[in-house]
């Protein structure tokens, strides 16, 4: 349907937010036009006030095709105002109904590298004094590994934000033995990883992981994996509260069995006790399809800034001493156990071949070991273990 005081489109928000692609459908009389990417200028009333960047348009499209090579997340109505428009220029309202997106890497990959440079840059900006070291390594079959690590910032003590695209004959044994059918299958795997650890005692570590498996088969099986969990050295019952509110905003209805698997996963066995005060965690995720699970691994990523900016800010420059210090290490030793002796992520990177240096960089710079150490009863440093380290439900009503 034409309309009258301009033009009239949709705007799909692919992937990341910002990355934005424009479909025009035109009216017959207009085609052959040279000037329509003249009028692709930012639109008035657009939902939300998002800001758009055009990426593409699709001009002339007949008005009985219907696009299916992307399916979008969210979709925009817009209107471009009179006078923006070449004269004589109209176009239809174009309702986006496309198939189901089907199984790929190239979206995740996307995602994951846009979502990278999002945290990089916001770490930058937390650490104060202090910068990543970068580089991006191509690798055969257009894979790809970005290493992103920041040592001896101001407020950063060390923190690696790893990208990775990679390819394979046959997976791993740490990816096959929850599925033993897909060994020996070829596969493609993409992934985001990160690690912060702070230097003042008083600001959590912290982790997230997102990743998408593809086994390249007859009928190929996929899914994806990832989650975010904090490991303070202090506790603070506000802290674990944000950081779960916004755990239950990125998983909605998912949450309650999505945390509880993150307490199960970051269990350290040996000394009977949580790494942390827990977050989310999804493993084989294929929930709803290919588009739901990946909007649910996109909601996790999007919402890990808006999880823990406002604690580091809140604790970064809480006064400490050698007594704080030497507690830190002392907990960062749990964090090294759990990474070497139990986590997946490390034993699937060691068996898959992939850049040693990458695998080992979310180890802390510093850490200590002291035998039989326990905290005197009734200080801050014992009720880590008797109020934050125990699974606890930190939202009652979730």
């Amino acid at each position: 349907m034409g309309h009258p005081d301009g033009w009239v489109g949709q705007l799909a928000v692919l992937g990341a937010p910002l990355e934005l692609q424009v479909h025009l459908i035109e009216h017959p009389d207009a085609r052959g036009s040279d000037r329509i990417s003249e009028a692709l200028q930012p639109p008035i009333g657009l939902a939300r006030n998002l800001p758009i960047t055009i990426i593409e348009a699709a001009h002339y499209i007949p008005n009985d095709v219907i696009p299916t090579m992307y399916t979008p997340d969210f979709v925009y109505e817009f209107t471009w105002a009179a006078g923006q428009i070449p004269s004589g220029h109209n176009a239809q309202l174009f309702q986006c109904k496309t198939p189901t997106m089907q199984p790929q890497i190239s979206p995740v990959r996307e995602y994951f590298i846009t979502l990278q440079d999002a945290i990089v840059d916001a770490l930058e900006s937390l650490s104060g004094a202090g910068q990543f070291q970068s580089s991006d390594l191509p690798g055969p079959d257009g894979t790809l590994s970005r290493p992103r690590v920041l040592e001896d910032g101001e407020h950063i003590e060390k923190a690696a934000v790893q990208f990775t695209h990679s390819r394979g004959a046959s997976l791993p044994d740490a990816a096959t033995q929850r599925n033993p059918h897909l060994a020996g299958l070829g596969f493609q795997a993409t992934a985001i990883s990160l690690i912060v650890h702070p230097r003042n005692p008083y600001v959590p570590t912290t982790h997230a992981n997102l990743r998408f498996f593809l086994v390249e088969a007859d009928d190929p099986f996929w899914y994806f994996g990832g989650g975010f969990d904090m490991t303070p050295y202090y506790g603070f019952e506000e802290d674990a509260r944000h950081w779960h509110e916004q755990a239950l905003a990125a998983t909605g209805d998912h949450y309650a069995k999505l945390k509880t698997a993150c307490d199960d996963y970051f269990y350290l066995a040996h000394r009977n006790e949580c790494r942390g005060v827990g977050g989310i965690f999804f493993d084989d995720w294929q929930e709803g399809g290919f588009d739901e699970s990946f909007a649910l691994t996109r909601r996790v990523g999007d919402h890990f800034l808006p999880a823990y900016r406002p604690i580091f800010e809140r604790r970064v420059s809480a006064p400490y001493g050698e007594r704080e210090r030497d507690w830190q290490l002392y907990r960062r030793g749990r964090y090294a156990e759990f990474n070497l002796a139990i986590d997946r992520g490390t034993k699937y990177g060691l068996q898959s071949g992939r850049r040693v240096e990458s695998v080992l960089a979310s180890l802390p710079p510093m850490a200590t070991w002291k035998y039989d150490y326990q905290p005197e009863p009734g200080t801050p440093e014992a009720r880590l273990y008797t109020d934050f380290l125990p699974p606890r439900d930190w939202i009652p009503s979730a």
